[in-house]
């Protein structure tokens, strides 16, 4: 199963065009691009973890997307012209690369077709991953995503039908975030699945999925 919330588009090709970029360190929780910003530079992720965030006016959060390590980020707004409506934000201690207009046009482009193509990947990489979240929303319940996405998360060989107990890789408020549900809606999805016999001894840190075959049938729905 395609993911739908992490961004792997990891390409060697542009470790070969980093002498046109300048590089930057990023602590964690620090603000890469804001929005509201016009985007003048393509963004390429060396190192560490960079997540996607939406806001509403009301101030509610919605994450959209984690970037991991190896990918470009910020080309859409960069592309299109137009100030980006969302933000992008360090999970974890970063290294970032920084293309400037002028590079690109002038240098990057014209002069590296394999920087193309791997644009191009990026592209249907994330068109596919929001693609996956909102084909997810719209058809899944809360109980069905959340099953998908430990499915997704975990890489377990499930094919069994022995218990498997999962390490839970988010907080459960990022969970609910990704998820798009308010963690009250999350537990009762939990406790109803636990109800159910899928999930017992459901943790901040764990899960075991006791009824491995009910989980898939839910993911697979």
């Amino acid at each position: 199963m395609e993911d739908f919330w992490r961004i792997r588009a990891k390409d060697m090709a542009w470790g070969g065009v980093l002498h046109l970029a300048s590089p930057r360190k990023y602590a964690k929780g620090e603000v890469i691009i804001r929005a509201g910003e016009m985007v003048d530079s393509l963004f390429y992720l060396e190192s560490g973890e960079v997540r996607m965030i939406r806001t509403s006016m009301e101030g509610s959060e919605k994450i959209l997307m984690y970037i991991e390590e190896g990918t470009l980020f910020g080309e859409t707004p960069f592309f299109t012209g137009q100030p980006i409506l969302s933000t992008f934000v360090c999970s974890q201690p970063a290294t970032i690369w920084r293309f400037s207009r002028q590079s690109v046009y002038s240098d990057l482009l014209p002069n590296h077709p394999e920087i193309v193509t791997s644009l191009l990947h990026t592209f249907a990489t994330k068109v596919s991953t929001l693609s996956n979240q909102s084909a997810s929303m719209g058809l899944q319940n809360v109980g069905e995503r959340l099953c998908t996405f430990l499915y997704v998360t975990s890489g377990e060989n499930m094919f069994s039908n022995e218990q498997v107990e999962l390490t839970l890789s988010m907080k459960m408020r990022d969970i609910a975030n990704l998820l798009g549900v308010h963690r009250t809606t999350l537990y009762k999805a939990i406790r109803d699945l636990e109800k159910d016999g899928v999930f017992e001894n459901f943790t901040k840190d764990s899960v075991l999925i006791a009824d491995v075959a009910r989980f898939l049938e839910l993911v697979h729905k």
